[in-house]
């Protein structure tokens, strides 16, 4: 949905299953479901709650020892502080001064898993 540019109606319903995946106890692969989440975020111009998710997700991978998407969270977290900073709303800049080049608009979230 949020690649069909009903980015709102994506979102809520991203958020509700995850919401209802949480309720059962089930914690499995769930780096990989907040950074989906956080590149959706970064696609409707909500880059700050997108890096709070990345954060969260990144404590989870610490928490769990689940790594494989681990190098991915990263790689969204650069991005999303890319757009920050293109948009001035940065939360300071990237460590070694590091910027994406401004031809991207959000974070390449295109496709991570099965369809």
């Amino acid at each position: 949905m949020v690649h069909e540019g009903r980015a709102a109606e994506g979102i809520a319903e991203m958020e509700k299953g995850i919401a209802s995946y949480r309720a059962t106890g089930a914690n499995w692969a769930m780096p990989y479901h907040l950074g989906l989440l956080a590149c959706s975020y970064g696609e409707s111009a909500q880059s700050e709650r997108g890096l709070d998710l990345v954060g969260e997700a990144l404590e989870k991978v610490e928490r769990t020892e689940e790594r494989y998407f681990e190098p991915e969270l990263h790689r969204i977290k650069g991005e999303l502080h890319a757009l920050l900073s293109r948009e001035g709303r940065g939360r300071g800049r990237l460590r070694g001064g590091h910027q994406k080049s401004p031809r991207i608009s959000g974070p390449s979230c295109v496709s991570f898993g099965p369809a």
